[in-house]
C-alpha cells in the first residue's frame, strides 16, 4: 500500500503525475461544490492514453473496480480514513488530512475483495 500524496491544501482541481507498479498515469483530481464530493476526474495512462473520467471517491472500496478491465493498471485506489475523529464523508477539508489517498497493489486488492467477500 502506497500513501498518493494530494495537494487539496493548494487547490480544489490539480494533477498530479505517479508512477505505479510500472505505470505512468496523470491523475486529476477535483473537488465538485455542488454535492460536495471529490472526484477523480481524469485518470489517465500517459504510454497508451487509457482513461477513466468522473470517478466519485468514497472511502474504504476500491475505486476503480468496476472499470478495471478499462485501464492497465494492476491495482487500484482507496480512500482510508484514519482520523476516527472526522465525520463519516469525505469533505474539501479532510482529503489527506484524515481520508488518506492510497494505492493498493494487485495482491492488495485481492486480499481486500476476499476479507469482504467479493
Amino acid at each position: 500500500m502506497r500513501l498518493i500524496e494530494t495537494f487539496q491544501v493548494q487547490s480544489a482541481d490539480f494533477v498530479q503525475t505517479v508512477e505505479l507498479d510500472g505505470i505512468f498515469a496523470s491523475i486529476r483530481l477535483i473537488f465538485n461544490i455542488r454535492s460536495e464530493t471529490w472526484f477523480i476526474n481524469e485518470y489517465k495512462e500517459l504510454d497508451t492514453d487509457k482513461t477513466l473520467l468522473g470517478v466519485k471517491i468514497i472511502n474504504d472500496f476500491p475505486l476503480f473496480l468496476a472499470m478495471k478491465t478499462r485501464i492497465d493498471l494492476p491495482g487500484d485506489f482507496m480512500i482510508i480514513k484514519e482520523d476516527e475523529s472526522l465525520t463519516d464523508s469525505i469533505g474539501y477539508d479532510n482529503l489527506n488530512n484524515g481520508y488518506n489517498l492510497y494505492y493498493l497493489t494487485a495482491d492488495e486488492v485481492l486480499e481486500w475483495k476476499v476479507e469482504n467477500g467479493l
